[in-house]
């Protein structure tokens, strides 16, 4: 009997509540991709990257050992920024392998999300943001930075 493919449950999963994330604010994104990521990891697959992409790679893990050490002599010192970006990439560069796999779950995933997410973002924009002003009623949200960040990420 073969086990089901964690990884494939994973990254159904992750698109399957991406349009409730981006509608929250995207807040959820980092740690919903990181888990779907790290349920994803086989070494194989990260072997046959490096195998065959590894100066990109090697450049991607170089600016995040740079972007991560940075943070030490941040103004922000006492953040813990510098530990979410030091797990938030590796793990979604595994996310972003392991999605090649089965290749029709991971497009079908996505333009799902995309016909969910696209007519909630074409209601926030001509509605004066209805769907974020009932989950966030004390927030003024035009000074929210989520507010800029969610269109483009979707």
């Amino acid at each position: 009997m073969r086990l089901p493919d964690l990884g494939a449950l994973a990254r159904a999963t992750f698109f399957a509540l991406l349009p409730a994330a981006a509608v929250g604010g995207a807040m959820a994104l980092p740690l919903l991709l990181s888990l779907a990521g790290a349920a994803s990891f086989r070494p194989s697959l990260v072997r046959q990257v490096f195998e065959k992409t590894p100066l990109a790679i090697w450049l991607l893990l170089a600016f995040t050992a740079w972007a991560t050490a940075s943070a030490l002599w941040s103004p922000n010192a006492g953040s813990l920024q510098w530990l979410k970006f030091a797990i938030l990439v590796p793990l979604g560069l595994v996310f972003a392998i392991a999605a090649r796999t089965p290749r029709a779950l991971t497009l079908s995933g996505a333009q799902a999300a995309l016909l969910v997410i696209a007519p909630l973002l074409a209601v926030e924009t001509l509605f004066g943001m209805p769907l974020n002003r009932a989950g966030q009623p004390d927030t003024d949200l035009l000074s929210s930075p989520a507010i800029w960040v969610v269109p483009p990420v979707c």
